[in-house]
């Protein structure tokens, strides 16, 4: 079974221009905060959702403060592991069989591993670690 680890998902909302995210990115590096994992994508409209996983929260959540970022807090879980076989969607499948309703997922599989972030429904997350364990 994958290795797997409740994190804490910062959503943050940025201007849909070129270099918003590069600027966002160089503030992170001024104060030396580290993401696991960023993704996100536009919408619609003048603005851009972004999925910003800290490695550490408490950390990303003062960064926060000291800026005017819209920002929500959320959970998310990370799953990764040996990609052997069919590792990643034998777990997508654990996953579905155990009725968990995901309403995202970020993936990537390179080198003989795979990780993702998962996003689950909030009556899901119990029944969601419980598979995983």
């Amino acid at each position: 079974m994958p290795d797997w680890k409740m994190l804490t998902d910062f959503k943050i909302t940025l201007d849909h221009k070129p270099g918003a995210i590069a600027s966002f990115a160089a503030r992170l590096r001024e104060a030396d905060v580290t993401l696991l994992g960023l993704c996100g994508q536009v919408e619609s409209g003048p603005n851009a959702l972004f999925h910003c996983i800290p490695e550490r929260a408490d950390q990303f959540r003062s960064f926060l403060r000291s800026t005017d970022i819209p920002h929500e807090e959320d959970s998310v879980l990370f799953v990764g592991g040996s990609n052997r076989g069919d590792a990643m969607i034998s777990t997508l499948e654990k996953i579905a069989s155990a009725n968990v309703n995901l309403v995202g997922l970020d993936a990537v599989t390179i080198e003989g591993e795979f990780g993702y972030f998962v996003w689950a429904a909030a009556q899901d997350w119990s029944r969601l670690r419980d598979t995983l364990s």
